[in-house]
């Protein structure tokens, strides 16, 4: 079980980490009881922005915590070889 499970996270992560341009679910999040989606789009060859949103919650104690959040990040591609949305990039996020 651990090794599928282990799998499983490895594959989302690969996932997350190559689909730059559009939807972006966070599903690993979802294991610890927290959603995180965002969505992404280039204009230009440098530049893309980002819209960020999150929900969460957890008990502990008997004590039930919830967590809502957003934000929005513009990012500057630095890469020469490649345009926006792929490469290193940085990014100024609210």
């Amino acid at each position: 079980m651990k090794k599928v499970l282990f799998l499983l996270t490895v594959t989302i992560c690969a996932v997350n980490v190559f689909a730059q341009d559009g939807a972006k679910p966070n599903a690993l999040g979802l294991l610890f009881g927290s959603a995180n989606v965002s969505y992404e789009r280039a204009f230009g060859e440098k530049s893309a922005i980002q819209i960020n949103g999150a929900f969460g919650g957890l008990s502990v104690g008997g004590v039930k915590y919830t967590n809502i959040g957003g934000g929005v990040d513009y990012k500057y591609y630095v890469s020469n070889s490649k345009t926006a949305p792929e490469g290193f990039y940085v990014s100024p996020g609210v």
